[in-house]
């Protein structure tokens, strides 16, 4: 993952990537609490969460490659 960020010629910085992963972390897991003891499915918490944290709405979560590479690992696995 690092050689595919590296090769395509982005730089690391470990901190924003930690900082983006528990934001998107904590925000979605908190969404799909709130979801469930509404009555809606977790997953439509999770997602109504994405598109409020992402750029379509907020922005509170900027797309990079490092974001990207891990939701495509997270897609295979």
């Amino acid at each position: 993952m690092i050689s595919a960020l590296l090769a395509a010629g982005g730089s690391l910085d470990y901190g924003a990537i930690f900082l983006d992963l528990a934001l998107i972390l904590i925000i979605a897991k908190a969404a799909a609490e709130v979801s469930e003891r509404v009555g809606v499915p977790a997953v439509i918490g999770e997602i109504v969460a994405g598109i409020m944290i992402g750029p379509s709405l907020l922005g509170l979560v900027e797309p990079s490659d490092a974001i990207r590479v891990l939701a495509e690992v997270g897609v295979i696995i």
